[in-house]
């Protein structure tokens, strides 16, 4: 993800610290989801 390259190093580590905490298990499911809306000009 581009959002992603705003952050230093230490700014991503801290995070991953952070989600390590709150789901300490082996592995992190999560949905990821795109919403667009379509129009048509009448």
């Amino acid at each position: 993800m581009s959002l992603l390259s705003t952050f230093s190093d230490s700014e991503l580590e801290k995070g991953l610290e952070e989600m390590h905490a709150a789901h300490p298990g082996p592995e992190l499911v999560f949905p990821d989801r795109f919403a667009f809306i379509r129009g048509h000009r009448t």
